[in-house]
């Protein structure tokens, strides 16, 4: 094999590789005699077909090999004659009109690393530096190992989740009713206080049911308190007389003292209205099983949209049959006691079992 230096600048170098006709045959040669063995051909035994037939059979491919075989060769035989150490992969290319038979041109292009001299480190000199650990930052460190090494037990069922306490959980986070990646969890130990998830995410499995079942109780007993109130109202008096009120009338739109009273019961309706309907969902949600959510979610909507239906009706019938407005509106506080009564029987969360 012939080797010429075409490319010398900077890192950059090329060489054109002879890779001689002779060579690929003695090469073709090895491949007939590795291949011979295997080689099945009718009227000859296997193992026993002469390698000028193999040659004629397998020639095209042989050949292919050997040259592949050859130039693997040559650029490992260059690298290592001219001492080379590649920066990447060398590019190498056969010259164009090749042909069986003849010598094989190619060109071989790369880039070398460039060759840096070591730094002399005579005369360096390492300074150690070491800081003293006070009791107070040992101490620290065993309370941290110790709190690796915490060891919890199995508690009562009935017993509520504190600070300190580990828990198993199950999560599931969404936005907008779609879940994300990474929101979601499953048997997840999480100790309260640790500050291990999200901030506010273990206050929230601590209180949050509560929180949500008491906003669920107390909005109806609001809603019912101000329908109470609304109903009591008439002219000069409230809360069915207990509490008098002022005849004078000073003039424009609720211009009396019973008027802002009413105002003032529609005004604690509206604050309780949003809260109610916001947690009765997750009140919902958590006083049902994941099997059983669609189902019931399906009876929660219908129950609203009869519910929509039947008290403005019947609000109606009360007050054409009994020419009270008062009397009239009083059947709403039929449907807010009638809707505690069923919360507070209701289990929760769903999988509290049934007393």
């Amino acid at each position: 094999m012939k080797t010429v230096e075409t490319l010398n600048e900077g890192l950059k170098r090329e060489y054109r590789l002879t890779i001689t006709a002779k060579d690929i045959d003695a090469r073709v040669d090895d491949e007939v005699k590795a291949i011979a063995p295997t080689v099945r051909m009718p009227g000859f035994r296997p193992g026993k077909v002469p390698p000028n037939l193999i040659r004629k059979m397998h020639g095209e491919a042989l050949s292919a090999d050997a040259l592949n075989k050859a130039i693997d060769a040559g650029v490992r035989d260059l690298m290592t004659k001219e001492k080379l150490r590649p920066a990447l992969q060398p590019a190498v290319s056969l010259e164009d009109g090749y042909e069986r038979g003849k010598d094989a041109e190619l060109t071989v292009a790369l880039e070398v690393l460039p060759e840096i001299e070591a730094p002399s480190i005579d005369g360096l000199k390492l300074e150690r530096l070491t800081v003293a650990a006070d009791d107070a930052a040992v101490m620290a460190k065993i309370e941290e190992f110790a709190a690796q090494m915490k060891r919890f037990e199995d508690a009562p069922k009935t017993k509520k989740a504190a600070t300190g306490d580990q828990v198993i959980i199950d999560f599931a986070g969404s936005v907008d009713g779609v879940a994300f990646d990474g929101g979601t969890g499953e048997d997840m130990a999480v100790e309260i206080g640790s500050g291990q998830l999200i901030p506010g995410f273990e206050d929230l499995h601590t209180h949050s049911s509560y929180r949500i079942l008491g906003a669920a109780l107390i909005a109806p007993v609001m809603l019912a308190a101000a329908t109470v109130g609304i109903v009591s109202t008439g002219p000069g008096f409230t809360l069915f007389g207990l509490l008098p009120l002022g005849t004078a009338d000073s003039g424009g739109l609720f211009g009396t003292a019973a008027e802002k009273t009413y105002i003032l019961f529609g005004l604690l309706i509206g604050l309780a209205f949003g809260p109610v309907q916001a947690s009765s969902r997750s009140y919902m949600a958590r006083s049902v099983t994941a099997a059983e959510s669609g189902r019931y979610f399906g009876i929660y909507a219908l129950a609203g949209r009869a519910t929509s239906f039947a008290a403005p009706f019947l609000v109606a019938t009360v007050t054409a049959a009994s020419g009270s407005a008062r009397l009239g509106m009083a059947v709403i506080i039929i449907f807010l006691l009638g809707g505690l009564w069923i919360l507070a029987g209701t289990p929760y969360p769903a999988d509290k079992p049934a007393e």
